[in-house]
């Protein structure tokens, strides 16, 4: 085994540190942490658990605002001294041993409140002496073992491709130790680790960005072409029309399309540019969207995907308005593709899994964000509600503070999750603030919020006041089938759907409302259980993909093939090269990459070359340098290259992974029927990542599913 590359292990953001609490840097200089991560990383990993006897591990970093800093004795040259800057009480750590609880706090709790570190619990100048939880405590690779030889762990479960399957070992987990909370850390998943690389600042970005903006992997209408003066404006009659802004006429009706956007604009947008073209530094295939066009998911043949267009962002309007784009349309007309999106309304894909939590025999997997529908809505999103009844109008939106999968009943669940036996309960649930324009609805003596509160987003004041729902210490849970999806800005509505002439016709006055959308999105999944074979021959309900790729039954994006239809793909493959790159390969390990290194012949090119992952994986396989892999670019796409490609829109398509095996098998998953009935309920505290109140949510109200 190779002892030269420890395996890396990824921290949590969360952080307390002072990045001003530093030393006089005349006496001190900064120095290299690696003592500190590798001690405090295998710290960490026997604390949760996971050591592999043998295995070095190293954190990826120190936390936000700690450095390392050191200094020669006074009385003696030869002697270095270190300490640890950057805690806020302007105390420093002067070991890995002193600094691991306060580190082992912050990962678990997320804040040093109670922190019982020896640092945090001094008083004055004065730190208590260390007490227990010694690093000598823990076997350190190279240590000579005394007594028994430790027991080999048993190999951890893999799934359907041979990748090691962490949510199975999780499960595993939880029953042993009857309570777990730990980040979800796919290192020997390619496909995790290279999506990691661009996944994260996607996510951290979308709740900044205003809501009108189109978003990677949802579902939208499009126009081809337009002229440079032309912009799609509401006739007097109610009709979308195309006025040409330069002649001061009204053309003809615009020929919408549906597709998926498979990249977004790079140049910053403005709210303006959702009905007019803007200048623009850049063409449009840098500062537009790229959308290719949705083939029919019930078929094989999928010629639309080729003829992908990049158009700025006023020819675009969210599929949820299609029956108002659409108003006066013949229905001969209409774009086979709208059909085609349509039969895809009804389905969910859950994003960035990235924390486990649980008590035995119940868990939640909390996820950065989900794809419903058309839509994809993020943590930090405001999003409307559903109303109670078909006739009536929206009402209630949610800020969204957490997203989770919850399992219920593990205990009864069969432990085979390729077999037919038992499966534990799930459902999706969204937590957060909820707010009402119906004061029936508000919480008990609650008073509107005011817009400074900054409580919900500026542009949804102007629909009216706002209640809260419930108490500020508490918070919403409801479930995914009881969201409508995003709340735009009033201010976008009004670009939209803003007519020359006031209009009475009533669809035409509800576009202008927080109910924009609503029947075209009730239409529309009405249309997929009807239309999209893998829900209405079993009929179900909501089809239920690990990946929003396998949801929208795509054949590739961005001409890539996604991994259904990646002839390929070969994970089992990839894991060789992840253990190399770690340093845990084996002789056989080892053996099988040789020979697929003297099949291949060829360095990696194209995208690949900008992972470092990659790069870093394939270097000691191969013997290629940097500059050998540049000169490769020209060449066939490469497996492990496809896979980094796959990620720059990797947030719609990732290698199959399984989540919930004996549901997510059959491809097409439906929840129970009383679990399908969206509920909504009020839980004590803060229900979100940093939140331990897990209770069952009180039943207050039915949804439409």
């Amino acid at each position: 085994m190779s002892l030269n590359r420890p395996q890396v292990v990824i921290i949590d953001t969360f952080s307390d540190g002072d990045s001003s609490h530093v030393p006089n840097s005349t006496l001190h200089w900064k120095a290299d942490a690696t003592l500190y991560l590798e001690k405090i990383a295998a710290l960490w990993m026997h604390h949760r658990g996971e050591a592999v006897t043998g295995v070095r591990y190293i954190l990826n970093r120190l936390p936000e605002g700690y450095t390392l800093w050191a200094k020669r004795r006074s009385n003696s040259e030869k002697i270095i001294d270190k300490w640890l800057f950057g805690h806020p009480s302007h105390k420093f750590f002067d070991s890995p041993n002193r600094f691991f609880p306060h580190f082992l706090h912050l990962m678990e709790h997320g804040t040093n409140a109670g922190c019982p570190c020896t640092v945090c619990g001094a008083k004055g100048s004065k730190i208590p002496p260390m007490g227990g939880n010694q690093l000598s405590d823990i076997p350190i690779l190279g240590a000579k073992s005394r007594g028994r030889p430790p027991t080999k762990e048993p190999p951890p479960p893999l799934d359907a491709e041979g990748t090691p399957d962490i949510y199975r070992s999780l499960i595993n987990k939880l029953q042993r130790d009857g309570q777990i909370d730990v980040a979800i850390e796919e290192h020997m998943s390619l496909d995790w680790r290279v999506e990691n690389e661009h996944l994260q600042e996607m996510l951290e970005k979308l709740p900044g960005q205003p809501s009108w903006l189109p978003r990677l992997g949802e579902l939208v209408l499009f126009v081809r072409h337009l002229d440079k003066h032309d912009i799609i404006q509401r006739h007097p009659s109610g009709v979308f029309r195309i006025f040409q802004q330069d002649k001061n006429q009204w053309d003809g009706l615009p020929l919408w399309e549906a597709g998926v956007i498979t990249q977004t604009a790079q140049e910053d947008l403005q709210i303006e540019e959702l009905i007019r073209q803007s200048d623009k530094d850049y063409q449009v295939n840098y500062a537009g969207f790229r959308v290719e066009p949705t083939s029919d998911p019930n078929s094989k043949d999928k010629p639309f995907s080729r003829q992908y267009k990049y158009v700025p962002l006023h020819h675009i309007r969210p599929l949820a308005f299609c029956i108002e784009a659409l108003y006066g349309t013949p229905q001969e007309e209409i774009h086979e593709t709208v059909e085609n999106a349509k039969t895809l309304a009804s389905s969910l894909t859950l994003l960035g899994k990235h924390r486990f939590r649980g008590t035995w025999p119940s868990s939640d997997i909390f996820c950065k964000g989900l794809y419903l529908g058309s839509e994809l809505i993020v943590v930090g999103d405001t999003v409307r509600l559903l109303p109670t009844l078909d006739t009536a109008k929206v009402t209630d939106i949610l800020k969204v503070t957490a997203i989770k999968l919850n399992f219920s009943e593990l205990h009864q669940a069969s432990r085979d999750d390729q077999s037919d036996g038992h499966p534990y309960n799930s459902r999706v649930i969204v937590a957060g603030k909820a707010y009402t324009m119906d004061v029936k609805k508000a919480s008990p003596g609650a008073q509107p919020v005011r817009p400074s509160f900054g409580l919900i987003p500026p542009g949804t004041h102007n629909f009216g006041k706002w209640y809260p729902m419930h108490p500020g210490d508490q918070s919403m849970q409801v479930t995914f089938n009881s969201i409508l999806g995003r709340c735009y800005d009033s201010e976008a509505l009004q670009l939209w759907f803003s007519s020359s002439e006031p209009n009475t016709d009533d669809i035409i006055k509800q576009s202008m409302e927080l109910s924009s959308g609503l029947q075209g999105t009730l239409e529309a999944r009405s249309h997929a259980r009807k239309h999209n074979k893998r829900l209405s021959r079993e009929g179900r309900k909501w089809l239920w993909a690990d990946t929003r790729a396998e949801a929208l039954d795509v054949e590739s994006l961005n001409g890539i093939e996604t991994s259904k239809y990646d002839e390929d793909r070969n994970p089992r493959r990839w894991v060789r090269y992840i253990k190399e790159l770690d340093g845990i390969a084996g002789p056989e390990d080892k053996a099988a990459l040789e020979r697929d290194a003297e099949k291949r012949k060829r360095p990696i090119g194209g995208l690949a070359s900008q992972s470092s992952f990659v790069q870093s994986a394939l270097a000691p396989i191969s013997g290629t340098t940097s500059d050998e892999v540049d000169e490769g670019a020209e060449e066939e796409d490469d497996v492990i290259e496809r896979a980094s490609k796959r990620s720059r829109s990797s947030v719609v398509e990732r290698g199959k992974r399984s989540i919930n095996a004996p549901q997510l098998r059959g491809e097409v998953v439906e929840l129970d029927d009383e679990e399908t009935d969206s509920v909504i309920g009020v839980q004590e505290g803060e229900d979100d990542e940093g939140s331990d109140e897990l209770d069952d949510v009180m039943i207050l109200d039915k949804f439409r599913s």
